[in-house]
């Protein structure tokens, strides 16, 4: 009887504590954009870039995006929350802004809080079946940009 109650004790240990043991969301690797998807998930004029490279691991993530010059821009967040505080140039005159981004894993998503003069946004990365998803929220609804690997 002793047996069996220690056994009965420690799976409920386990059951209660496997939310917590979920598995980080590893989005690591070269997405190409799938635009025929990304238009009908709409709304209209939701786009993306692509290809996008995202390089992971469990401090940090790397999210290296295409550039005019063909260079890449790569931004690199730290995932146990402390503020990064980038600075925006002006785009066609104007004042540099600064911005201030967190990251974080929620789940199975990478999301990433943005605080700054052109007001707060939220991004957010994870998997859909075979599709990297690249969600935020517009002033036209939330759009949602696929990749797929490539």
């Amino acid at each position: 009887m002793r047996t069996m109650t220690t056994v009965m004790w420690a799976v409920m240990v386990l059951v209660s504590a496997s939310p917590f043991a979920q598995a980080r969301p590893n989005l690591s690797g070269k997405w190409v954009l799938d635009a025929a998807k990304t238009a009908a998930a709409g709304p209209p004029g939701a786009a993306g870039v692509g290809p996008i490279t995202i390089a992971m691991n469990a401090a940090s993530v790397r999210i290296t995006v295409p550039s005019k010059d063909g260079s890449g821009k790569a931004t690199t967040y730290r995932l146990d929350g402390p503020m990064k505080k980038i600075r925006m140039a002006p785009v066609g005159g104007g004042v540099t802004t600064e911005e201030n981004l967190t990251a974080s894993i929620e789940g199975d998503k990478v999301v990433i809080r943005t605080t700054g003069t052109n007001g707060d946004s939220v991004t957010s990365w994870y998997l859909e079946g075979s599709w990297l998803v690249n969600e935020r929220a517009t002033s036209a609804g939330t759009v949602k940009t696929f990749y797929k690997k490539g």
